[in-house]
């Protein structure tokens, strides 16, 4: 293969990744903002953010199977995304009405928020067959960027220009995706009767009865639904933590530039360690110690030190992005990779969202920041402890 071929492949997921996560990071990361600007209270707004993660939890493992049985990754995204679009438009519509505005985002939650673990799955899949020369953390780190820039730079024209901006470029993201999806190769139904004499179709129940009895899967999966408790749930409520300091939409857009750039390079020395022998399950220990460690640090300090303090937050969250899917694909049998993949997800985003962002927003209200932050010291600490048994005894071939 030459060397045009293999770099295009890569850069064109190094897009996909990019315009999805700048398209999330420009809808969800400024949502809980957008709404409190509107008038909305922290608790209202944790409820809009724990129905994204419902969504999650319980869309992701059923896209999961149908993208391993029945519709591959590729149709199964221009579908999604061509909906998505219009929807965008529905919360500017309905911000007036609370049930209204929180239906709007719900369905549009549906269509666009979950595409990220199947553009993770359909990439390592065709690692794993026809594109050998795709680098995963090279790809990933394109989401970073996109979603770094993003940050920096709507972050200063939103304070500017208004809040409906974020509207208008998500559309212009999910238009961007299209076109680049229409350049990819699709992944063949991997689970399927047809693929070998002694191998029937698995039921989605049969999938995840098979992913229930696998330790190191169940190990990855309780240790990350605490890491998201803590960690998905102060990225939601970085405008709060900022806010709180003192800081406005410019420090906001500062601090999540700070937590996304960064992801890039903790990406690619987890991935070079990853090459060098260095077990996952030690990485990933790695990551969670950062974790625990920034949510110490953002109860001590100003403005400046808990903007700063999102550096430890991109080594946790690279290392946690890099290790998660990686460690998913390694352990689980390959004809329910998008299964497990999208079900890892579901559990550990979802649920761990779910939990975070609904107690997150009532203990803000009821108790303060500070009170929420020393729980989630607590939860971090947790999600350690959980994932002993994995760096005890680590997966043999990791």
């Amino acid at each position: 293969m030459n060397f045009s071929k293999r770099f295009g492949y890569n850069a064109k997921f190094f897009l996909l990744q990019a315009c999805f996560w700048a398209s999330n990071c420009i809808y969800y990361s400024f949502l809980v903002a957008y709404l409190t600007e509107k008038g909305y209270s922290e608790f209202i707004s944790g409820i809009a953010m724990t129905l994204v993660s419902i969504v999650s939890a319980v869309s992701q493992p059923i896209i999961g199977y149908i993208t391993d049985t029945f519709l591959t990754g590729k149709k199964l995204l221009t579908i999604n995304f061509c909906i998505a679009l219009p929807l965008t438009f529905l919360l500017p519509l309905f911000v007036g009405s609370v049930p209204l505005a929180l239906a709007s985002i719900l369905i549009l939650s549906v269509f666009d928020y979950t595409a990220y673990s199947i553009i993770d799955s359909w990439s390592i899949k065709l690692k794993d067959t026809t594109q050998p020369q795709l680098d995963y953390g090279f790809t990933r780190s394109g989401g970073s960027i996109g979603y770094s820039v993003t940050a920096l730079i709507f972050g200063k024209l939103i304070s500017t220009l208004g809040y409906n901006l974020m509207f208008f470029a998500h559309a212009a993201y999910l238009l961007c995706m299209i076109l680049i999806i229409t350049r990819l190769e699709a992944v063949p139904c991997c689970n399927v009767s047809a693929q070998s004499s002694d191998e029937g179709r698995l039921s989605i129940a049969g999938a995840l009865s098979l992913l229930l009895k696998n330790r190191f899967y169940i190990v990855l999966i309780a240790s990350a639904a605490f890491y998201q408790f803590a960690m998905r749930t102060a990225s939601t409520y970085i405008t709060v933590i900022v806010k709180y300091y003192g800081g406005n939409s410019t420090h906001l857009g500062i601090a999540i530039f700070m937590c996304s750039f960064f992801e890039i390079f903790s990406m690619f020395y987890a991935g070079k360690l990853i090459k060098c022998g260095i077990k996952m399950e030690y990485i990933f220990a790695v990551g969670l110690i950062f974790g625990f460690a920034r949510m110490i640090l953002y109860c001590y300090g100003n403005l400046w030190s808990v903007i700063f303090t999102q550096l430890l937050t991109s080594v946790a969250s690279g290392i946690y992005i890099r290790v998660f899917i990686e460690y998913i694909s390694l352990v689980t049998p390959k004809r329910i990779n998008a299964t497990a993949t999208t079900f890892g997800v579901a559990v550990s985003f979802g649920l761990g969202g779910v939990g975070g962002n609904f107690l997150g927003g009532l203990l803000i209200q009821s108790y303060g920041l500070m009170t929420y932050l020393y729980v989630s010291i607590f939860v971090m600490l947790g999600a350690l402890i959980v994932f002993l048994p994995n760096i005890i005894k680590p997966y043999k071939n990791a």
